[in-house]
């Protein structure tokens, strides 16, 4: 399993005996039921995956000849639940799938299609999802949630032509702000994109759902974060 931090797992303090404890070692002894209801409240809320070229050069960027032949790595993290004990997995493994196996650059993950986000860039569209192994890699008509940074003034129809040729399954989508606090084209662009993707288009004749569009700060988005703008 290839991956890295998003949601990162609180650090683990060692308590002596003499110190006291807080550990609650009746837990065992609770019925299976009401231990099955506390794992269940225990699983994580909606995580952000961020899908980026593993830059080599210390610059901390890729130029964009090298956007094709570049390798990719996934920030994000496990889900604790997963490798806390043999019942808070059992629990979260009905939650997560492990996603994108025959995908030859996306790194393979535990992945829960109902509330995880992946966070694309455009740039990296290309490499990551052209050539005739995306017709093998079934994970991704199952996504449900997009956080996607367009090239700035990208046309609505041209996003949406390249996320429902990959993603047959979205629902939620999340992008950028196109203008500034105070400008007034910012609330009629936004509603005219909502307005666009939440209407039934076709694509060679074939109905798409409507999508939920919600718009961001590129600040906000590329910290990953779901909640605030």
């Amino acid at each position: 399993m290839k991956s890295a931090g998003l949601h990162l797992i609180s650090s683990t303090t060692v308590v002596h005996e003499e110190m006291g404890s807080s550990h609650f070692s009746l837990f065992t002894r609770l019925p299976a039921e009401l231990r099955y209801l506390i794992w269940r409240f225990a699983i994580p809320g909606p995580r952000v995956i961020s899908i980026k070229p593993a830059v080599r050069n210390t610059h901390g960027f890729i130029i964009a000849s090298e956007v094709k032949t570049a390798k990719f790595k996934a920030v994000t993290s496990v889900p604790a639940m997963l490798h806390a004990a043999h019942e808070s997995r059992t629990v979260a493994l009905k939650y997560y799938d492990i996603a994108f196996e025959e995908h030859p650059k996306i790194p393979t993950m535990f992945f829960s299609y109902d509330q995880d986000y992946l966070h694309l860039n455009i740039y990296s569209f290309v490499p990551l999802f052209s050539g005739t192994i995306m017709s093998e890699e079934l994970s991704l008509h199952k996504v449900r949630n997009i956080m996607m940074c367009p090239v700035y003034r990208t046309s609505y129809s041209v996003l949406d032509a390249k996320l429902s040729r990959v993603f047959k399954s979205l629902k939620r989508l999340i992008i950028p702000h196109t203008h500034s606090y105070g400008d007034v084209r910012r609330v009629r662009t936004e509603h005219a994109g909502k307005h666009y993707f939440k209407e039934l288009r076709k694509d060679h004749g074939v109905a798409i759902p409507g999508v939920d569009v919600e718009y961001k700060t590129i600040m906000i988005m590329s910290w990953g974060i779901l909640v605030g703008d």
